[in-house]
């Protein structure tokens, strides 16, 4: 589960094949993308193409993995009204 220092503290990106589970939680983050913030991560996420066949996860400074359908449903309640 996120923090409520995990909106504004650093985050990972990483494509991972679409038909793969979820990455486990001792998944190698050390080719993936960082960003300051979990909200910047978001934003590039679901905002960016990702590589043909892959979805985006997010490793939160906690530790929490944010699969796809949980990056939009946090991207969507970011946008405000």
């Amino acid at each position: 589960m996120l923090t409520p220092t995990d909106l504004a503290a650093p985050a990972r990106l990483q494509y991972r094949a679409a038909d793969l589970s979820d990455p486990p939680a001792d998944a190698d983050w050390a080719a993936s993308q960082s960003f300051g913030s979990l909200r910047e991560a978001v934003q590039y996420a679901m905002t960016e193409e990702a590589p043909a066949g892959k979805e985006p996860f997010i490793r939160a400074d906690s530790g929490y993995v944010l699969d796809p359908t949980t990056l939009q449903g946090l991207f969507e309640s970011l946008q405000g009204p």
